[in-house]
């Protein structure tokens, strides 16, 4: 089980996750039971493990997975920005990303 520390040894999030990523831009992704969610590098949950699968956050939009298998973004408030239809999107650099539709 993973969880994290600061430099003083202090818990930030106990160690009850099966996963988490590196932090990135003050966030970092947790998995639990096979699903996705995020935190904040102060241990504060933005989403709960909803998605089958996530990316770190570019230019402060994180890519997500919904249920339905398509890709969208949410912002660091957990809130979605683009909606989940394309089948393939990379991540925003410069403000451009590439993206993959259903043909």
């Amino acid at each position: 089980m993973w969880g994290i520390i600061n430099v003083k040894e202090e818990i930030i999030a106990e160690p009850i996750y099966d996963m988490l990523y590196r932090p990135r831009e003050g966030m970092l992704a947790f998995g639990i039971d096979d699903l996705w969610g995020f935190m904040d590098t102060k241990g504060n949950i933005i989403t709960k493990a909803i998605f089958p699968l996530v990316w770190d956050y570019h230019e402060g939009l994180a890519r997500v997975v919904y249920p339905e298998k398509a890709i969208g973004f949410i912002d660091k408030k957990g809130e979605l920005v683009i909606p989940p239809y394309f089948y393939e999107i990379k991540d925003y650099y410069e403000g451009l990303a590439r993206v993959q539709i259903y043909r």
